[in-house]
């Protein structure tokens, strides 16, 4: 993780947006089981006592789904060439 995705001037520290309350933990940790249990969408996450372990996890969802565009985006651009 690069510090950028942790740092945000205006509002404290922050995962990936989300606003962390202490050191990020619970944010890296919902984004790591996501990565490990491949979660394809926010509506896999689950719900439960802690927030930041969802918004770590949706964090992961959000960020697959927008690769996914991105390499679709360049496929029909390939195409159109």
């Amino acid at each position: 993780m690069r510090a950028k995705e942790f740092l945000n001037e205006q509002n404290g520290l922050t995962f990936r947006g989300f606003p962390c309350t202490k050191d990020c933990s619970g944010h890296m940790a919902g984004y790591q089981w996501a990565k490990i249990n491949n979660i394809q969408d926010a509506a896999q996450c689950p719900i439960g006592p802690s927030n930041s372990f969802y918004e770590g996890c949706v964090s992961y969802a959000e960020g697959r789904v927008k690769n996914t565009v991105r390499r679709a985006k360049g496929f029909v651009q390939d195409l159109i060439k």
